[in-house]
């Protein structure tokens, strides 16, 4: 891709650059390896037996994946251009190759696979091949790991495409949930319709009416979708069309990705540079004042953080309440289902874990993430005002705390906490499967209606609690969890800053006893670096 070519030489000569002032260059090697491997993750979402494995078969016109599959056997498996290359991650993450006519491999099991990744050297997979498609697991799988899985892509995706089988059109409540997540993310979402021979095309047309309606009311974009068979000679020229237009969007995808990690580079790299400029006239005695007013400065602006960060605990901890709460109330509001759930001894675990993901997702977007934008909006400013006051070396502040903090920290708020809640479904769900246990041997010696209606309440009752407590717990672990991760990433931004004006301080120190000429020299050198690294920019 021209994008990543382009990026790749901008950064190596920022390097240079930094290099020449022995400035750190990790942080371009970092972008520079990971954008070298770009691809526009494409997740393929659903529930079992809805095809999607038979679809991607049929794109491929090879059979990679298997189709005969129980949720136990169903591993993530990510296919894209290469060089015929199998690779299996077991869930301590060490890689373990195959041959290529191993496939589909055997004996897989969400127990001791992570992932599977298929490099194929493929004529269609070349046409997209800054694509990665990603076929995930059932939703409906009832596997905890599963849903963790699941999580774990949305971070990293740029786009999802749904399958939908035609003889079960009506959209779960853990597919809703979901694609209300992608909305909440801008992530462009793709529809396809399997199985759609076994209809006529008057009963597909009204299959496909109802989806669109369905879905329509929760994103706001054009929903396109696309109508196939999953069986015998599958047609799939309309999804491979999705597939080619997201290999046309992949580098307008790249830029949104990227484009300000580049930014936030530049101007670190520009910022240390002018800062040679501006200083270039002081004196030792001069220099070693900045320096102490900067130690000053510094100190001064981690007290304030740290004054900060306690009062964003305090609104954390009333997050945390609020989505206990509101997880409580959800579940209450559905007692009377789950009450008749468990007088008939129903597996409740899915309804529950359903209101518990939502109420999560709603609270983390309605209370948690709003907390968290400003949070991170105050500590942007904070960081520009007190530690980069010279003119002409400024961060942008926008850019800084909607680019580069805000955005990359909340897209990933809500995936990790909501892994929490599907592990901690399953723990649940046995404690809660011993009440229900309970309730049904004790329920065999009682005659009356009301009294087993009330017996039952009981456990449902107990039900409530137990979830509230567990889940709300788990959250809020995770969520304190979470934020002592972004206060590390925050830290380590002032540490740098600092680093770099220290650096600047002790580059002009040993500049200052040069003669004029040789000064001046220096400086139109430095100055041309500036120039240089100004037309890099984005």
């Amino acid at each position: 891709m021209q994008c990543v070519k382009d990026y790749v030489a901008k950064l190596t000569e920022l390097k240079t650059i930094r290099e020449k002032y022995s400035l750190n260059t990790s942080d371009i090697d970092e972008l520079i390896g990971e954008i070298t491997d770009f691809k526009v993750t494409a997740p393929i979402i659903g529930n079992f037996s809805t095809g999607k494995s038979s679809m991607l078969n049929a794109v491929i016109g090879r059979r990679l994946v298997s189709v005969e599959i129980t949720p136990e056997t169903a591993v993530p498996t990510e296919i894209f251009y290469g060089d015929n290359k199998v690779t299996r991650i077991d869930i301590e993450g060490n890689a373990h190759e195959y041959s290529f006519d191993e496939l589909p491999l055997k004996d897989l099991s969400v127990r001791n696979t992570e992932l599977v990744r298929i490099a194929y050297d493929h004529s269609f997979l070349k046409e997209i091949e800054n694509v990665k498609l990603v076929d995930l697991p059932g939703f409906d799988s009832g596997i905890d790991l599963h849903n963790q899985a699941i999580d774990k892509y949305l971070p990293n995706s740029l786009a999802y495409i749904l399958v939908v089988a035609v003889d079960e059109p009506v959209l779960k409540d853990n597919i809703t949930n979901f694609v209300k997540e992608l909305e909440l993310h801008g992530m462009p979402l793709y529809v396809v319709l399997t199985k759609c021979s076994r209809l006529s095309a008057e009963e597909v047309m009204a299959c496909r009416d109802l989806v669109v309606d369905i879905i329509s009311k929760i994103i706001k974009s054009d929903i396109k979708v696309a109508c196939i068979e999953s069986y015998g000679d599958v047609q799939v020229d309309s999804v491979k069309q999705f597939m080619l237009e997201l290999q046309q969007n992949a580098e307008r995808l790249f830029e949104i990705k990227y484009a300000p990690r580049l930014t936030n580079i530049v101007q670190s790299t520009e910022m240390y540079l002018t800062d040679q400029i501006n200083k270039k006239n002081m004196t030792l005695s001069e220099l070693e004042e900045e320096k102490e007013f900067l130690q000053n400065d510094i100190s001064e602006l981690l007290h304030r953080i740290k004054r900060e960060r306690v009062r964003f605990d305090s609104q954390a901890d009333e997050c945390i309440k609020s989505i206990r709460t509101k997880i409580n109330n959800d579940l209450e509001s559905a007692s009377s289902a789950i009450c008749a759930m468990v007088q008939n001894g129903n597996n409740v675990n899915e309804k529950i874990n359903t209101i518990v993901r939502n109420a999560v997702t709603v609270g983390i977007k309605t209370e948690f993430e709003p907390r968290l934008q400003k949070y991170l909006k105050n500590l942007a400013q904070m960081i520009n005002v007190d530690v980069l006051k010279d003119e002409g070396i400024k961060m942008n502040v926008d850019q800084l705390s909607t680019d580069n903090m805000i955005q990359d920290v909340v897209m990933k708020a809500a995936p990790i906490v909501l892994a929490v809640v599907g592990a901690l479904i399953n723990p649940i769900g046995i404690v809660i499967g011993g009440m229900i246990g309970a309730f049904l041997d004790s329920a065999l010696n009682i005659s009356q209606s009301k009294v087993k209606e009330r017996k039952a309440m009981e456990v449902t009752d107990k039900i409530i609690k137990t979830v509230t407590e567990q889940a709300g717990d788990g959250v809020g672990a995770e969520i304190k969890r979470y934020i002592v991760d972004v206060n590390k990433e925050i830290e380590k931004e002032i540490l740098r800053q600092k680093e770099l004006l220290d650096k600047s301080l002790e580059d002009v120190s040993m500049r200052v006893s040069l003669e004029d000429t040789a000064k001046n020299a220096q400086i139109l050198k430095i100055q041309n670096d500036i120039d240089n690294v100004k037309t890099l920019g984005v």
